[in-house]
């Protein structure tokens, strides 16, 4: 995905945490999200009934670590609406 939008332009991809179901959802969708080579990850913004949570934001900070640590490429998190 990313090679198709070419190498100056900064990838973001939006993640509906009220449908994912569950924390093993949100860790597949954030880890499918960084191997299609996303600059930063999000949560919704606020369209779902189920926004950003703080165990959402710990399962997408756990992965991107995990991600950054094996590949070395800088992944960004931003957590909307978790108040």
């Amino acid at each position: 995905m990313k090679a198709a939008c070419g190498p100056d332009v900064h990838m973001k991809s939006i993640l509906a945490i009220g449908e994912l179901a569950s924390m093993n959802n949100v860790y597949k969708a954030s880890l499918i999200c960084m191997m299609a080579g996303s600059d930063f990850i999000k949560t919704s913004t606020g369209k779902e009934s189920v926004n950003a949570t703080l165990a959402v934001g710990v399962v997408m900070c756990r992965y991107i670590c995990q991600y950054l640590s094996t590949m070395y490429l800088p992944i960004y998190l931003h957590i909307l609406n978790i108040f």
